[in-house]
């Protein structure tokens, strides 16, 4: 049996660093968020010099001179345009292909949605037959997407992250 650390499987990389046979056997779930408030957090983290993950001198966000003057609009449409030959980050990536293959094809046991995160992991920690447990709270956000009062903007979000949507279910 092939013997992992839990910490080699934390992150945004799980997907492309391990071929789905080397996870059978175990329990797979991924955490999701809504699009538009994924969006609207890489927008703030992207805003940042400094941020939770980044040091404003040794380590500031990777493009954040790029972005430090884009606008909303200006990112959203430049992914529209070119999806990710000039913004690079994997904050903007979609979320499918973390748990999707080619044919859309669910290769994970469960989703949970981060605006629901507690509900959905007792029901998963219920369905496996596991105790529950308390989640933490760490780097929370106030991101709403109520906040939100341009129409054009959340239509762009919406036709970029499109198969987001379709796949994890968002209306």
């Amino acid at each position: 049996m092939l013997a992992l650390k839990m910490s080699e499987f934390l992150g945004h990389k799980v997907h492309f660093q391990y071929p789905i046979d080397v996870i059978d056997g175990f329990t797979v779930f991924v955490v999701v968020r809504h699009p538009i408030t994924r969006f609207l957090s890489a927008y703030n983290f992207a805003m940042s010099k400094k941020t939770y993950w980044h040091d404003r001198d040794r380590n500031p966000f990777p493009q954040y001179d790029l972005l430090k003057d884009m606008t909303m609009h200006d990112i959203i449409d430049s992914l529209l345009e070119d999806e990710f030959k000039v913004i690079t980050h994997s904050g903007w990536r979609h979320q499918y292909p973390f748990m999707f293959d080619k044919y859309d094809k669910l290769c994970v046991d469960y989703v949970l949605k981060q605006e629901n995160l507690q509900n959905d992991f007792d029901a998963m920690m219920d369905d496996i037959g596991m105790e529950r447990i308390q989640l933490p709270n760490s780097n929370v956000s106030d991101l709403v997407i109520d906040k939100i009062e341009d129409e054009s903007l959340i239509a762009k979000i919406k036709d970029f992250y499109k198969k987001d949507y379709t796949l994890l279910g968002y209306a």
